[in-house]
């Protein structure tokens, strides 16, 4: 998808349509041993209908893993007092994180600025090259942009999957593990939720990222059999 013309068909497709797409480019031979699917934030959610497809089409699915994903529309179904509350902690929250990271030397003043839409916006005011993305970062953007119009249309089956993990990052309230990120009937109501260290993607290049592929590995062995 980064290198597709994402104005083209890409653009109207379904969720359903894209995760078509995406199997069929892994070919047969994903068909021919054990597979896990991994998925973060709308990544989450493309993953869950991958996995769903690629079982339909006879593939031994271990896990589906999906991270800090909220089932599309769940949240939105919220009264609005509640969606604001949830906003607001996630902000106070997020200012909070970045400016710890910030004082514990782990990230630049100018990399700081870049994690919020008002300076990021300032900076590009100001005409300072930070304030721009990258070629990459921007591809990034439209990309997860097309994927967060898809999934805004998608509503998963009422499969009551049991194989999938849910990872909550630091960005994500503790409340999503009671209501596993939304996911209702999607999914059974067993389904595990396990902690990841670090903020959203900061989760995938810190410590957390040793424990999830412990996961990942045993669910892996335990199926062996």
């Amino acid at each position: 998808m980064f290198h597709a013309d994402l104005t083209g068909d890409l653009a109207s497709m379904s969720l359903e349509e894209i995760a078509g797409h995406a199997v069929d480019s892994m070919g047969a031979d994903i068909l021919k041993g054990p597979v896990g699917v991994m998925g973060l934030c709308v990544n989450g959610v493309l993953a869950v209908e991958i996995a769903r497809q690629l079982r339909e089409r006879g593939a031994d699915l271990r896990f589906t893993a999906v991270i800090d994903a909220w089932a599309p529309g769940y949240v939105k179904s919220q009264p609005r007092l509640r969606r604001l509350r949830w906003n607001s902690e996630r902000r106070v929250k997020r200012v909070g994180y970045f400016t710890r990271k910030l004082f514990s030397g782990r990230i630049s003043f100018v990399d700081y600025l870049r994690e919020f839409n008002f300076t990021l916006a300032l900076l590009k005011h100001l005409g300072l090259r930070a304030g721009t993305y990258s070629q990459e970062e921007a591809v990034n953007a439209d990309v997860t942009d097309l994927l967060v119009n898809a999934a805004r249309r998608y509503r998963p089956p009422p499969t009551n999957e049991k194989s999938v993990l849910l990872f909550r990052s630091e960005a994500t309230h503790r409340r999503a593990r009671k209501l596993l990120f939304g996911w209702g009937g999607a999914i059974t109501p067993d389904s595990e939720v396990f902690d990841l260290e670090g903020w959203h993607e900061d989760s995938l290049n810190s410590n957390s990222i040793q424990a999830l592929a412990t996961i990942v590995i045993n669910r892996f062995r335990s199926d062996e059999r």
